[in-house]
């Protein structure tokens, strides 16, 4: 029954829901099509003006779908939807989903006549962004690739800015969702995270925190360290790891037993093996080695009581035209027994010079750490150029040499002399003249036996003896 009454009134009215409505020179709208952006959750009414709005009735559509109807109250409406009697169309509590083009057509009655009117309508919603991975976290071995990706929504199309360490990453396209690194260094760790905007309400914004991992690097601020009997010494490596390196500590290749002599603290980076009350057996090779799961690393530290490198201290004010005074230090818990002292005229590419050695014996008196010597060299060449090397004797032997020191007689520009070079005496075959200095005998008898007139700061009367000339390779 309520089937045939539907037909009955369709067809009293003059047209039917499935009969094809025919467009001519229909009723004429007063609006006009119009594109509506309008935000999310937001109410739009759209328009359908007639100019003769008189036996009239209105079907709305939405991409191509019909949503309401004038003349059937059993057509079935979203429920944000509404349409008014002046053939406006209201829309509630708008969202993403109710965009696209609406049309209302516009039946005249008796006549299966009809006129349409289009509008498009853009719900603008704000930016979304999920990080992929999508925990933000993400662990790169050092020289991979690496990938950060934002999953962006939001209309309109959001632009995207990536940051790290809180500052901008210039990119070429300001819509780039992916982030690539070709090859991880330890400087991609940290930071980073993108920003999606497209001005409708608050910019949203994505994490990343990326480590980098890398086997165990490690540095020693010193590999050679001095000490001696009863002396307190520190060991230090510095380590640095991803994932944190396990450090392990060896004496001669055999782990170290820590006790309340020997222990270590960790400083951040910083690894340090302190020896309380240095024995004897205490002295030689000592080693840090860091392992992770990518590798192991490993330095070693020689503990030695042999005394330091000496260095030269230049004083011009101490040269004459025939003379020249040495003055240099030493660190050294020990005393100094000795020196041995070697100087040779300096010319342009001369690698083959006759080198003068002078083995210089000191009082024993130990008062310092710093040990502080100087000696006259008389009998030199004016305005000429000279070179100088030391070492020095303790109870443990020869310190290594020091470096090559250049000094100068009075006629040259001392200021043009290089003060210190690196001295290899291992890789040079040299001629040298072996003079061992003695606490013996009078000034006088010095001057009458050595070509080289000079004196000891520490020595009360000093002799020169000429002990040996020969071809000798230093070591």
């Amino acid at each position: 029954m309520n089937v045939l009454i539907v037909l009955i009134y369709c067809c009293v009215v003059g047209y039917c829901a499935d009969e094809e409505l025919v467009e001519d020179d229909g009723p004429k709208f007063n609006s006009t099509s119009s594109t509506f952006n309008v935000v999310e959750n937001s109410t739009i009414s759209i328009p359908c003006y007639l100019e003769n709005m008189e036996n009239t009735t209105t079907i709305w559509f939405r991409n191509g779908r019909k949503i309401a109807d004038s003349r059937n109250s059993f057509q079935e409406t979203p429920t944000n939807i509404r349409a008014s009697k002046n053939h406006t169309l209201t829309v509630t509590n708008i969202q993403r989903s109710d965009s696209g083009e609406y049309s209302c057509h516009v039946v005249v009655r008796n006549r299966n006549r009809s006129s349409k009117q289009h509008h498009l309508v853009n719900v603008m919603f704000p930016s979304t962004v999920y990080p992929e991975p999508n925990t933000g976290g993400l662990d790169v071995e050092l020289m991979q690739p690496f990938s950060l990706t934002c999953d962006v929504t939001g209309n309109p199309r959001p632009a995207i800015k990536w940051y790290f360490k809180n500052r901008e990453l210039l990119t070429k396209n300001e819509y780039l969702s992916v982030f690539n690194v070709s090859k991880a260094t330890k400087e991609h760790s940290g930071e980073y995270h993108c920003v999606a905007d497209n001005s409708v309400g608050k910019p949203a914004m994505a994490n990343f925190h990326i480590r980098i991992l890398y086997y165990p690097e490690i540095t020693v601020p010193r590999d050679w360290v001095h000490s001696a009997k009863g002396e307190r010494t520190e060991l230090v490596c510095n380590v640095s790891a991803t994932p944190r390196a396990k450090v392990d500590w060896y004496h001669d290749h055999q782990p170290v037993n820590f006790s309340s002599k020997i222990s270590t603290r960790i400083f951040g980076e910083k690894h340090v093996l302190t020896i309380k009350d240095m024995k004897y057996s205490d002295f030689g090779n000592y080693s840090c080695q860091a392992t992770n799961f990518l590798g192991r690393n490993i330095k070693t530290i020689q503990v030695s009581g042999l005394a330091n490198p000496a260095i030269f201290k230049a004083d011009p004010r101490i040269r004459t035209e025939t003379s020249y005074t040495l003055i240099w230090e030493v660190d050294s818990y020990s005393p100094i027994i000795q020196y041995n002292l070697r100087f040779r005229k300096q010319q342009r590419g001369d690698t083959d010079g006759h080198w003068i050695q002078l083995i210089i014996p000191t009082q024993n008196s130990f008062t310092s750490v710093i040990h502080s010597e100087s000696y006259r060299l008389s009998g030199l060449e004016p305005a000429t150029v000279y070179e100088a090397v030391i070492s020095s004797k303790n109870e443990f032997g020869w310190s290594e040499p020091s470096k090559s020191f250049l000094f100068a007689t009075v006629g040259t520009n001392v200021e043009e002399v290089p003060q210190e070079l690196d001295f290899s005496p291992d890789t040079t075959t040299l001629s040298t003249t072996t003079i061992q200095v003695l606490d013996t005998k009078s000034d006088e008898e010095y001057q009458e036996n050595s070509p080289f007139v000079g004196n000891a700061s520490k020595l009360k009367v000093p002799l020169v003896i000429i002990l040996l000339t020969s071809i000798i390779i230093l070591h």
